[in-house]
């Protein structure tokens, strides 16, 4: 089977999701594991951003069609919120 240009940009785009998605992921399990008292030290304002940045990236990723770029929202906005609730700063 030939690689099309096609085929190669849709394969990058759901490669670059997938690791995307392992940039937040680690962090809300570990927040979920973690007692509170150790998640002392989390950036706040870094994760409401990244929450921010996971709903427009999937609102504009429903507007254009872009599937592969809105996936990681489905993973980092999820996680995100995790993290948020876990350190009680919501």
């Amino acid at each position: 089977m030939e690689l099309s240009l096609t085929n190669f940009t849709i394969l990058l785009g759901f490669a670059g999701a997938f690791i995307s998605c392992t940039t937040s992921l680690p962090q809300a399990v570990r927040a979920w594991r973690e007692p509170t008292e150790c998640l002392i030290g989390v950036s706040v304002w870094t994760w409401r951003l990244m929450a921010l940045n996971a709903l427009i990236w999937l609102v504009w990723a429903l507007l254009v069609g872009q599937i592969c770029v809105g996936l990681p929202s489905l993973i980092n906005g999820p996680a995100a919120l995790v993290i948020l609730w876990r350190t009680r700063r919501l």
